[in-house]
């Protein structure tokens, strides 16, 4: 019979494939509703009449139909009142309920919406609200109405190799559209009381501003909204960035840490109420729901929602006096989070990032303690921190390689730094959110957090600011992170049950990693690619030969952006930047750049690919009659009618035309 922790993941594991299974073959809700209530059956028949091994095959179909069923629902093909199945129409319009504010940029205002009518008629699905940002605009609260005629639109494509896929980013969190407003084409009616999950953000909303008038620095400002409330959307960016380089973004996260300093305080002030007869059930119901309002506070993020969970599981089984089976608690909160809260979870960095930390705490630190040669005090309370960062951190780093492709060397510094004074920190937010909320808050006390938080924030500059220990531009892929999920999981069943085939699975798994990348680096070594990038107002492209990246711009800083993210996507380990001139040639193929000069002779040879920039001013016409290109492309520093136009006479004439500005980049391979 194998154990409740062995039951537990293999079902959620299920659980997880029957999710994917469903983006994958996108069933309908009532066929993957069948399929759940045929493998419940079977399980139900099976319950009795099965052996125990046998019995675990349709237990994990069932699990596996679950997941698939439960990711069919929250399928826009499956949901009728989808604004995506409703047609534009002339004289229509669309009413939206803000959720929750974004991170905001100097040119726009950004929210998450919910769409509730269109053209009158119940609608629903989310948007991102993109409103022009000025002096005059007005801040909207979560609950706030507006009505536009104008329709959510479809988010883009990526433009350039390596990008960030936004459009895939925001689909993984059910956002389906965007909804781009100018000035004058939405209306404000006055904000409804309530409604649903009105109360509870307006309330978050009002906390945080209260928060705001507590009279904090903009850094600080930003980093306490943070660390008491989950919201990051008024984070300094530059802060933001040196958390990252320092390994220390984590404690920004509501997640675990902040659930068990609210639960040891929730704790200590209901410690009388565990001398009754009831008092410990008593104690255990108020902590639990204390603490779920907290989450809900918080934004329900998946951290914190793992972490609640968690907590409320654990604690349950300490009720009962069960301990020692906190893996398997996680394998139930996983069911729960991802077959009845949310499916989407499964896709988000953040949910996968919490679990696998808490995962590896669970498995590697107690081995690494044991390891741990100093036991006494204050060491042996050192060496505990040590190794659960360690822990984390070795948990984390190929999900953090993959997603974000760097690994803070100075993390350790950075968690035994900062850990012991969490509990501090967070004390004294809570004091001060607690005091503000009603107006009792004395002058000094926000005055003495701020410089804590100016502190804390110093110190991760500090951190940050050491360059050498911050490695970037790590080219992970899945097959690295499959790979170095297997060497871990592998070596943490090989220390908890000793086996020798999970660490000899781990040596052969970290074998196949090395053994991949030497095979990537021969496979580089043949590149020859070139690449026209889209940029707004900037000419230039550039060629991967090996694992150098030549860049040919007039300016280079202007392509900068996109440097990184080609380099990271190509592997490519130097940039080499040179001018931009008229004519390039690699073995029988040539490239002929017409800037705004549009100056070129009928004499010339016929180019295979012909580059427009700078919008030159020539009738396109005879230039193709006299080029004969077989290719021509036109980046994004021309003007959309040239572009147009220029696309029209490529058709009559039968030649392939390319625009960045609407397929994005244009990229070929060299001899």
């Amino acid at each position: 019979m194998p154990s409740h922790t062995t039951v537990s993941i293999g079902l959620a594991a299920c659980l997880s494939a029957g999710v994917l299974s469903s983006l994958w073959v996108k069933p309908s809700f009532g066929a993957a509703l069948l399929t759940l209530v045929i493998f419940l059956g079977l399980t139900g028949l099976g319950l009795r009449r099965m052996p125990a091994v046998g019995y675990w095959i349709p237990a994990g179909l069932a699990a596996w139909s679950l997941g698939l069923c439960s990711m069919a629902w929250r399928l826009p093909e499956n949901r009728p009142l989808h604004f995506l199945h409703f047609e534009t129409q002339p004289g229509g319009w669309v009413g939206a309920k803000v959720l929750e504010a974004l991170r905001h940029t100097p040119y726009s205002d950004r929210y998450l919406a919910e769409i509730t009518r269109v053209n009158g008629n119940p609608a629903e699905g989310k948007v991102v609200l993109q409103l022009p940002a000025g002096p005059d605009t007005i801040r909207l609260a979560p609950g706030q109405e507006i009505i536009s005629a104008v329709f959510p639109g479809p988010v883009g494509p990526t433009a350039n190799p390596g990008q960030f896929d936004y459009r895939a980013y925001l689909e993984s969190v059910g956002i389906h559209g965007q909804l781009r407003l100018n000035e004058g084409e939405y209306l404000l009616p006055p904000p409804p009381v309530g409604g649903r999950g009105g109360r509870l953000a307006t309330l978050r909303s009002r906390l945080l501003e209260r928060l705001d008038e507590a009279g904090f620095s903009p850094a600080e400002a930003g980093v306490a909204r943070a660390l008491l409330l989950g919201d990051r959307s008024e984070m300094d960016p530059e802060v933001q960035a040196a958390y990252r380089k320092a390994g220390a973004l984590h404690l920004l996260a509501v997640s675990g840490l902040h659930v068990g300093i609210v639960a040891g305080l929730v704790y200590l002030v209901l410690a009388p109420l565990g001398r009754g007869r009831y008092g410990k059930s008593a104690r255990l119901f108020l902590t639990v729901a204390l603490l779920w309002g907290y989450a809900f506070l918080a934004g329900l993020s998946p951290s914190v929602v793992r972490a609640v969970l968690l907590f409320s599981l654990v604690s349950y089984a300490l009720y009962l006096q069960r301990d020692r089976m906190t893996l398997h608690f996680m394998g139930l909160g996983w069911m729960v989070m991802i077959g009845i809260l949310d499916p989407l979870w499964l896709l988000q960095p953040g949910f996968q990032l919490s679990f696998a930390a808490v995962a590896a705490i669970v498995v590697y630190a107690p081995a690494l303690m044991r390891w741990w040669p100093w036991k006494r005090r204050p060491w042996g309370w050192m060496g505990n921190l040590f190794c659960v960062s360690l822990a984390a951190q070795m948990g984390t780093l190929p999900l953090s390689l993959f997603y974000f492709h760097q690994f803070p060397g100075l993390f350790l510094l950075s968690g035994l730094a900062l850990l012991p004074l969490m509990g501090l920190v967070l004390g004294m937010g809570f004091a001060v959110l607690l005091l503000q909320s009603v107006s009792l808050l004395p002058a000094f006390l926000p005055a003495l957090y701020n410089a804590v938080l100016s502190g804390m924030n110093g110190f991760v500059r500090w951190v940050a600011g050491q360059e050498g220990f911050h490695l970037e531009g790590i080219p992970w892929d899945g097959v690295h992170l499959l790979l170095g999920g297997a060497a871990l999981v592998l070596g943490g069943i090989s220390l908890r049950q000793g086996s020798r085939w999970c660490l000899r699975g781990a040596v052969l798994a970290l074998l196949l990693l090395q053994a991949y990348g030497i095979w990537l680096r021969d496979q580089d070594q043949e590149v020859r690619r070139l690449t026209i990038p889209h940029k707004v107002a900037a000419s230039g492209f550039w060629v991967q030969e090996g694992r150098s990246l030549r860049v040919f711009s007039p300016d280079s800083a202007a392509l900068q952006p996109l440097l990184r993210d080609a380099a990271l996507h190509g592997r490519a380990s130097r940039i080499i930047h040179m001018p931009l001139e008229n004519h390039y040639r690699w073995g029988d193929q040539n490239v002929r750049v017409l800037d705004s000069m549009g100056v070129y002779s009928g004499r010339e040879p016929s180019p295979r690919l012909l580059v427009l920039t700078g919008s030159p001013r020539v009738h396109l016409g005879r230039l193709l009659e006299a080029l004969r290109p077989a290719q021509v492309v036109a980046d994004g520093s021309n003007y959309h009618s040239y572009v147009r136009r220029w696309e029209q006479t490529c058709r009559l004439q039968g030649i392939p035309f390319h625009a960045t500005a609407w397929s994005g980049a244009f990229v070929t391979e060299l001899p």
